[in-house]
């Protein structure tokens, strides 16, 4: 009876880890098919996002200096030339369309021969002013300076040529300020944005740290060689492009890290592990259900439509089956013990003929 208990057991063993690798088998193909998905899916889509980020912020600059332009040929074309025209210099030109504009620092009408004659904020006058309308070299009827850094604060300068009757009476200047990109940059949530300048200088960013500071590796590199790409390094996905304005650019790039980009995956590690621990409480209660459920079935349709007769022959043979079968292993292992007995008298055997012949040698030779 031992032994049937035991075949028994085997069986509800054999039972039970079926179920639970059939059950869990799938479960675990499905996580992990379910994991790699969902970080192919979060790379694309973190790159996508980082980019489009990028490409808007490169259209916004874009359009701005697009709108920078039309103001000040609209203002160079009526308020300048008619304050070039006139032959008071005293008296003052109407700002009141551009003064509450806060990216306008300040404006300024110069003459052909690039002397002031005219300054919107004359406390706020920018002594490089003169130095650097002297070193531009105008191929269009405007010109867009490079940023440059002044007193932890970023200007710059866009100069436009006033033509009249063919021949250039006069100039004027929009100074800007940094404050546009601030505006712009103030929107963006999760990405970092960095705008630099033609040195390199970071003249607006998320990161008010990074402002004014410089930055020369392989991104600014690229960017200088008018390169768009996107790329991971140092746990930080970085998308970098260049602005162009004509006559100089400006350079951005997007950053945003990597645990940033995956981690709606990694905030369901712990959803999908107690799904997984419902579903192996799930597979255990199965397998248990399915065992009690053999075992029901084998004894109210298997054993029982036996007939009595043949059931009461087997309840007597099974027991001498059992016993005989006992009594075969005994007679087995009985004589596995006399083969070892035997193997080993005979190296006694051995032993001691090869003692014996050495001793008749010896006797010989005596």
């Amino acid at each position: 009876m031992r032994r049937r208990e035991k075949k028994t057991l085997k069986l509800r063993i054999i039972i039970f880890l079926t179920v639970l690798t059939a059950t869990l088998l799938p479960l675990i193909a499905f996580n992990v098919f379910f994991t790699i998905q969902a970080r192919n899916y979060l790379n694309e889509s973190g790159t996508k996002e980082i980019e489009r980020i990028r490409n808007e912020e490169v259209e916004s600059v874009k359009n701005f200096y697009e709108f920078i332009k039309l103001d000040i040929d609209v203002f160079s074309n009526t308020k300048a030339m008619n304050y070039l025209n006139q032959s008071n210099s005293n008296e003052s030109i109407d700002m009141s369309v551009l003064k509450d504009v806060k990216y306008i620092e300040n404006v300024y009408v110069l003459d052909k021969a690039f002397n002031q004659l005219y300054t919107f904020k004359s406390d706020k006058f920018n002594n490089d002013l003169s130095q650097i309308i002297k070193q531009t070299k105008f191929s269009k009827q405007y010109f867009i300076t490079d940023f440059y850094v002044k007193d932890e604060k970023g200007y710059q300068f866009i100069f436009y040529k006033i033509i009249k009757n063919g021949e250039v009476i006069g100039f004027s200047v929009f100074e800007l300020n940094e404050m546009f990109f601030y505006d712009l940059l103030s929107s963006n949530t999760g990405i970092d944005v960095d705008i630099y300048n033609g040195d390199f200088t970071v003249v607006a960013s998320t990161l008010e740290n990074k402002v004014n500071s410089t930055k020369i590796d392989k991104y600014t590199k690229k960017m200088l060689s008018g390169d768009t790409d996107t790329e991971v390094s140092d746990e930080t996905r970085v998308s970098y492009s260049f602005i162009d304005l004509e006559d100089n650019s400006l350079y951005i790039i997007a950053s945003k890290n990597e645990s940033q980009i995956y981690s709606p995956i990694n905030n369901s590690i712990i959803y999908i592990f107690i799904f997984f621990v419902l579903c192996l409480v799930f597979a255990v209660v199965v397998a248990i259900k399915l065992i009690q459920y053999l075992e029901n079935y084998i004894k109210n349709n298997i054993f029982k439509n036996l007939s009595p007769k043949f059931h009461k022959i087997f309840s007597l043979i099974l027991p001498n089956v059992e016993e005989t079968i006992e009594l075969i292993n005994n007679s087995v292992d009985r004589l596995d013990e006399l083969k070892e007995m035997k193997t080993k008298l005979l190296g006694e055997y051995t032993e001691i003929k090869d003692k014996e012949d050495k001793i008749n040698e010896e006797i010989k030779n005596i």
